[in-house]
């Protein structure tokens, strides 16, 4: 079965100990902003769901390796 991307994010933010506040100012990026896309409130575009992998340091080899939904 496949994963919302946003339970792979939550779940990458906890291996690295980031939280909402830290993807946010590396992002330029409110905190609400980060908390609505987590929830599922608002979609982010890909661009943003890219940055924020980035700043978690996912590697493509990790993303390759799931699937999304």
């Amino acid at each position: 079965m496949k994963k919302p991307w946003n339970d792979y994010v939550r779940e990458l933010m906890a291996i690295s100990g980031k939280n909402q506040n830290d993807i946010a100012d590396a992002m330029g990026k409110t905190q609400g902003a980060i908390g609505h896309w987590l929830t599922g409130r608002r979609t982010p575009n890909f661009d943003d769901v890219a940055q924020i992998l980035k700043n978690l340091r996912c590697g493509e080899s990790y993303i390759k390796q799931r699937r999304y939904r």
